[in-house]
């Protein structure tokens, strides 16, 4: 609304036209929400047609309308609404009476179901009317519209991924470039676009090339992401897919010695070691559980990796120690990835602690710049300024705290 109104400013020294995507070349400003009252009704088109009692009664022009519309168009129909505040009404009728409006909405082809509610929508038409203008289509020839019921966003992008590439085996003359898909909110859906889509290398038969738009700035930054997870370690239950999704951020990987091929043995390791969640039977005993429940923790996990480097097989040698079974596959050089592991469990367990005691403003200031020394090392130049632009945060809010 304040770019509005900047422009309408401007365009008392200056001429400001506004392009932008209207789906109807009728006014339907109130087809949704009926309270609302015709503010520039003199100078809006209508539909040759449309009932003569609808042009004197607001309330019913919303019965007019195609519903997708009402269901989807609000965030148009609101912006519409906007322009319509600071449009001239006497410059548009003017242009109406000298013929001199520009009318640039082009009719979509009409022989797919697509087609007819593209078209349907561009008219204005009712489903009454709807029903009565367009013949019944063959649907099991006609794939322009499809629905999949799907139980979870992952699948959703499972069969999203097959679909886009029985588009492509299809047509030849489709390019990624071309595909556009559009979610209700994207900071929800990236995740699993990321697992779904980025699990093929680029080269794979069924590699798609990617890009996810419109994310806040937290979510689209790893190391942003990684910092928002630390922060909630006091109340972290140390899943093994926690773990695993802070070892997929870079900086994190860089602080603690780890590349990203050594993810999979990794990933490998926490699986076969059958550790599910929680550090030790301590950190479990505060969430209610017996103290002595020390299965399947990182501690149960780790001790177990560690005496299979030293033992070997369990069965090789002889009965287990103090009731550990070893987990024979750490062996090698791959065998010096457990360091950097424990390493970085060992810093969240400790972070943990830190993080839940009592602080005062300047000691959060001071813990907060150490928690990001201690867990982040930036890997590229774009990540040195964000962790940069953290810490100048940071520094300002010292400043404020002790001046205040």
């Amino acid at each position: 609304q304040r770019t509005l109104e900047v422009l309408a400013s401007l365009a008392g020294i200056s001429e400001v036209v506004l392009c932008l995507l209207n789906p109807c070349q009728f006014y339907w400003g109130e087809i949704i929400e009926t309270q609302e009252v015709l503010r520039r009704y003199a100078r809006q088109q209508r539909r040759e047609g449309m009932p003569a009692e609808l042009h004197h009664s607001p309330e019913q022009l919303h019965l007019h309308a195609h519903p997708l519309l009402a269901a989807w168009g609000k965030q148009g129909r609101d912006y519409l609404q906007l322009l319509s505040e600071h449009d001239n009404t006497d410059v548009a009728a003017m242009s109406a009476l000298l013929d001199q409006s520009v009318d640039l909405f082009l009719p979509p082809p009409t022989d797919t179901l697509l087609g007819q509610l593209q078209d349907d929508i561009l008219h204005l038409r009712p489903l009454a009317e709807t029903r009565e203008l367009w013949p019944a289509l063959t649907l099991e020839r006609d794939a322009s519209i499809r629905f999949h019921c799907c139980h979870s966003p992952q699948r959703e992008l499972e069969v999203l991924h097959d679909q886009l590439l029985a588009a492509f085996a299809e047509d030849a003359t489709l390019e990624p470039r071309d595909i556009m898909v559009m979610v209700p909110d994207i900071n929800d859906y990236a995740p699993y676009i990321d697992a779904v889509f980025g699990q093929f290398a680029p080269g794979e038969p069924r590699h798609l090339p990617y890009h996810v738009a419109d994310q806040q700035q937290r979510h689209r930054e790893p190391m942003l992401v990684a910092l928002e997870t630390l922060l909630t370690l006091p109340k972290m239950r140390f899943r093994a897919s926690e773990i695993l999704d802070l070892l997929d951020i870079p900086p994190l990987r860089e602080r603690f010695g780890l590349s990203e091929s050594d993810l999979p043995t990794l990933q490998r390791w926490i699986r076969e070691a059958n550790i599910r969640w929680g550090l030790d039977a301590t950190q479990r005993s505060e969430l209610g559980l017996p103290r002595h429940d020390e299965l399947h923790t990182w501690r149960f996990g780790l001790e177990r990796m560690l005496m299979g480097y030293a033992v070997g097989e369990a069965s090789e040698a002889g009965d287990d120690w103090n009731d550990i079974v070893p987990y024979d596959e750490v062996a090698g050089l791959d065998a010096a990835l457990v360091g950097p592991l424990y390493r970085l469990l060992l810093t969240l367990s400790q972070w943990r602690q830190r993080l839940n005691e009592p602080k005062t403003a300047i000691e959060w200031d001071q813990a907060l710049s150490a928690l990001l020394a201690d867990t982040l090392a930036p890997t590229t130049g774009t990540e040195e300024a964000l962790l940069g632009r953290v810490q100048a945060a940071l520094e300002a809010w010292q400043e404020e705290i002790t001046s205040a």
